[in-house]
Order: C-alpha cells, then sequence, then structure tokens
C-alpha cells in the first residue's frame, strides 16, 4: 500500500529541492540565456487572433518582429511563459524570470516521472525488481546538473522532458502497438523541436522502435509497406504539433509548405560557425585546449552526476546489457553511447548538452544499486556517499548570491566615484541594491581581443586610470589562462596580477562554494568544496568567484 505514494514523495522532494533557493541571484537577473530570454518574453505581445499568431511575419510573439533578429531556441517554453504570466497578471521583468524557473522545475519533476514509468516499462517486460524504479526516480532527483537547470528559465528542461517522453512513448508502442502510443509519442516529438532543435536526436530511437519485434518481418514486402506508413504518420502528427507551436520556425503560416525560415537556418549556421577554434569568439576560448571525450566525461562523472552515481550508472549498465539480452536495451545503451561520443567530438561540450543523457544513466545506476546483493548497512552507506554531493552543492542556494555579496562589500568600502576596470565579456559590478547611492566610474578592458599593440595601449590606458580591478568570474583569466600561446601578453598579465608583481594588490575575494551540509546548516566554517577548475558554465552563473584587487 506504502509503494502507491513513494513516487509523490520522490517528486514532492524534488521539486522542493528545485524550487528551493528560487531566486538564488536577488533578481539581479545574473544568467545570460535567462536575462535574454526574460528580455524577449517581456517584449512579446499575445496575438489578437489565431491566424495572426500562425502568421510569422506578423506575429508579435516572434522574436524576430520585436527586435530580436538572432534567435535559435523554439518558442514553445518562451510562448507557453508567456501566457502564464499574462494570465497570472506577473508579466515583468522580475516575475518573468521567477515563473520561467518555476515552470522549469515542473518540467524536470516531469523528467522524473517517466524516469519512474519507463523502468515500469522494464518491470513489465523484462522483470525488473519493483524497486528499480523508485530508486533511479531518487538518483535522478539528486543528479546535481538537474538541480542546477532547473533552477534557470532555459529551454533545456523542456527538450529533455519531450525527449524523454518521446522515448517513453516509442517504447511503449514496440511493446504494445496501440496507434495512441505512436500519436502521443508524435505530440512529444513536435513540442520537443518546438522547444529545441536538437530534440531530432532521439528521432532513431522511434524508428527503431516503430520496427517490429521480429525483425526478419520487415523483409516482407507488405510489413515494410506498414513500416513506412506508420513512419509518415508519426511524421505527421510531429509535424502538425511542430507548426502549431512553433510556427516561426516556418517561413510562412501555411501548413501544406514546410520551408523553414530562412532566418532561423542563417541564425543557426552564425552559431556554428562561432563554435570554432579557429574564431575569436569569447565563450568558445575555454574549449581550445580541452580534451575530447576525457573533458566532457570528468565534467558529466564528478560535477553533472556524481562521482558515486556515475560509479553505479556503468556497472549497471554492464549489467543490464550482459543479462538482459534485448533489442530495446542494447538500442538504448547504443543510443547513449552514441550521442555522448557525438557530443564530445564538438568543439563546445558544455554540460546541459548532455542533459538527456541523465535519466539513463540514473536507471542504469537504479538498476545496479538494486540488484546489488550486499548487507542494507553498505547499501545506506553508498546512499549517503550519494547525497554528499548534491547537499553539498545546495549550499550555494542557502547564501546571497557572490557577486550581490561583492556587491554590498564595495558600496562600504569602495569610495564614491572611484573607477573601476572591469572585463567586457562579464557582468560589471556593483549590481543595484536598495538604499545604495554610491556611483562608480566603470572603464571596460577588452581582455578577449587579439594580442595587439593596439589592445595594449587601450588596457594601460585604462589601468592607468583605474583604482580597482574588479573580477566578477574566471571567465576572462580562466579561458584566456589555458591559451597563452593565443593571448602571450594577456595570460602573462593575468599571472603577474594574480602574484601582485603590478601595481594592483588582490584585496578580496568572494566565493559560494559547495559545502558539506553539517557546516552550513550549523553556520560554521568547514570544509568547501572548490568546484572552479569545471566547465565555466557550471560556476559562472549562479555561484562565480569575485576577485577585487586595489591599485598600490
Amino acid at each position: 500500500m506504502f509503494h502507491k505514494y513513494i513516487l509523490v514523495c520522490i517528486l514532492l522532494f524534488a521539486f522542493i529541492i528545485r524550487v528551493y533557493g528560487i531566486n538564488w541571484d536577488q533578481n539581479q537577473h545574473l544568467h545570460p540565456d535567462e536575462r535574454f530570454l526574460t528580455m524577449v518574453v517581456g517584449a512579446q505581445k499575445i496575438p489578437p487572433s489565431l491566424s495572426v499568431y500562425l502568421d510569422t511575419a506578423h506575429s508579435k510573439l516572434n522574436p524576430n518582429n520585436i527586435g530580436f533578429s538572432f534567435y535559435v531556441y523554439g518558442m514553445f517554453p518562451l510562448v507557453l511563459i508567456k501566457y502564464l504570466v499574462v494570465f497570472l497578471r506577473l508579466d515583468d521583468y522580475n516575475n518573468i524570470t521567477l515563473v520561467g524557473r518555476a515552470i522549469s522545475a515542473l518540467f524536470d519533476c516531469g523528467i522524473i516521472f517517466f524516469i519512474y514509468a519507463l523502468t515500469l516499462q522494464f518491470e513489465k517486460h523484462l522483470q525488473f525488481d519493483f524497486r528499480i524504479k523508485y530508486v533511479a526516480a531518487f538518483l535522478y532527483s539528486v543528479m546535481v546538473l538537474p538541480i542546477q537547470q532547473a533552477h534557470f528559465f532555459t529551454v533545456d528542461t523542456f527538450v529533455t522532458f519531450f525527449m524523454l517522453g518521446t522515448t517513453y512513448f516509442a517504447l511503449r508502442y514496440y511493446y504494445d502497438r496501440k496507434l495512441w502510443n505512436l500519436i502521443v509519442c508524435g505530440i512529444f516529438l513536435g513540442l520537443g523541436v518546438a522547444s529545441k532543435i536538437n530534440a531530432i536526436y532521439v528521432i532513431p530511437i522511434v524508428l527503431a522502435f516503430l520496427l517490429p519485434q521480429n525483425k526478419k518481418e520487415l523483409l516482407r514486402a507488405e510489413n515494410l509497406f506498414h513500416y513506412i506508413l506508420k513512419v509518415l504518420f508519426f511524421t505527421f502528427v510531429s509535424y502538425i504539433f511542430l507548426r502549431f507551436f512553433d510556427p516561426y520556425l516556418f517561413q510562412s503560416n501555411n501548413f501544406f509548405i514546410p520551408t523553414i525560415n530562412p532566418l532561423f537556418l542563417k541564425n543557426i549556421l552564425e552559431l556554428q560557425a562561432l563554435s570554432n577554434p579557429t574564431v575569436w569568439f569569447p565563450p568558445g576560448v575555454q574549449w581550445i585546449t580541452k580534451t575530447k571525450i576525457l573533458f566532457p566525461l570528468i565534467n558529466l562523472a564528478v560535477f553533472g552526476v556524481g562521482i558515486v552515481t556515475f560509479i553505479l550508472a556503468i556497472f549497471g549498465a554492464k549489467d543490464l546489457l550482459n543479462k538482459h539480452r534485448k533489442f530495446e536495451v542494447w538500442l538504448l545503451g547504443l543510443w547513449v553511447l552514441g550521442i555522448f561520443v557525438y557530443l564530445s567530438m564538438q568543439f563546445t561540450m558544455t554540460m546541459r548538452y548532455y542533459y538527456i543523457l541523465y535519466p539513463f544513466l540514473a536507471i542504469s545506476a537504479g538498476y545496479f544499486l538494486t540488484t546489488l546483493v550486499i548487507p542494507n548497512l553498505f547499501r545506506n552507506l553508498i546512499i549517503t556517499l550519494v547525497l554528499l554531493w548534491p547537499l553539498s552543492f545546495m549550499a550555494i542556494y542557502t547564501r546571497p548570491h557572490s557577486r550581490v555579496t561583492a556587491s554590498e562589500w564595495m558600496y562600504q568600502n569602495i569610495p564614491n566615484g572611484a573607477v573601476l576596470a572591469q572585463e567586457h565579456w562579464d557582468d560589471s559590478l556593483p549590481v543595484p541594491l536598495p538604499n545604495q547611492n554610491k556611483t562608480y566610474n566603470t572603464v571596460q578592458m577588452g581582455v578577449f581581443g587579439q594580442d595587439t599593440p593596439e589592445k595594449w595601449i587601450e588596457i594601460n590606458k585604462t589601468l592607468a586610470t583605474a583604482d580597482y580591478i574588479i573580477f566578477t568570474s574566471n571567465r576572462g583569466y580562466g579561458s584566456i589562462g589555458s591559451v597563452p600561446e593565443r593571448f602571450p601578453v594577456m595570460s602573462k598579465f593575468y599571472t603577474d596580477l594574480f602574484a601582485e608583481k603590478l601595481q594592483f594588490k588582490k584585496i578580496k575575494e568572494f566565493t559560494s562554494y559547495p559545502t558539506l551540509p553539517s557546516c552550513y546548516m550549523l553556520h560554521v566554517a568547514c570544509f568547501m568544496f572548490d568546484d572552479q577548475w569545471s566547465e565555466e558554465a557550471f560556476t559562472v552563473y549562479d555561484h562565480p568567484r569575485v576577485t577585487i584587487f586595489k591599485k598600490l
């Protein structure tokens, strides 16, 4: 009887830790992607009719028509949030972000439900232990990357939810051949692509699960014809929902003309062109020296999943593939491996691109932890070790954002009118705070430009007038310092500055590291995990290191 409430408890627990600290940046909008999406939603206007909504050229929901010509995401998440904030009368800059984060948390809890449902299918058809579905759901609920992404108003939770839902309904169709499963599968893929284009990664899974369970039957012309019909029907359903929920992906509002919007294609090509080691694009500098496969694997294992859970997942995958030599198990296993390798061979290997792999790692880890024959004492010890990393990470949501704390200190300790030198590709400090009337003169240092004499003439002018240097994250020195051959002078500048060989001295540093739960619960100083060596995006949004130098 109690089993019926386990999933509810897991979902409730997951939602609580995903909305805990939901205003983690104290309304300062310190995540650039969030900031962009919030500005788009704020500028959107609800169309007066369905025909106007579907009109790419005239709808005021289309970012391209309201001043945002560069837009590469799907429209479904933004349209959903826009209608929701208007209905709730929360259509303002701060509340759009907070509502977006809350809905992001809900969608991530939806991922947990699909992990449970997917594992339940394996329980019915592959005789999985009934406990696996609960353990898998719980393990995902405490994975750090999903917790972090659920705190952000971005499209990633939406697309991952729909990708996993597509997989689930494709698997159900594979088992029971009921048409409604195929229809819902098509709906989910359409909504997934309407959230972000990379939802197409799950199409091979769908095409494989549309095959008959006896693959030899496909050799018959009649069965091959039926397979093609099913693929066409699935494509039609996906297309209808994609057209309706992301109409601006297409050039016209004519459902019978599926021509892609040329501006969207242009934007995608521009984005791809920036993901190139030969381009001097600031966010790309960090990737120039990163090792394919190894770097994303370390980030996934150490920061995203947690080392203990990752080890469980690896052993679980081995056992699953050995003990359940079924088409569906091997298909999903090879797909996970294939997606990981494909993404890890790209120039940009940011952690959130691997988001869709986390549910499958949770199922694999849950399988191994449940079937592992060990005393309960050791099993409980493993669970405790699993929980250490996510609970430590949650510490960052128990305290003010490091940039806010740094700003408070600056207002109290830096004199009015001081000149602050700051990097041009990062947020400047101090952020505006209530009851603070001091003003400062901020001058930008173009640190990511090529190390030309002209660049250094400008930087030296800036340093000559600056009273303080403010680094609001490791974005500049962390990236540039990794490629001294490309930035020889800039790299040496950072090295000398931190070694206090220049005319500036480090006077203050603000961090918000993951901390052991007992420490932040008791408000005592103890072990903190310095995670600044992770991928840049893991730290620079919600817990960056802020460093302040003062001219001697």
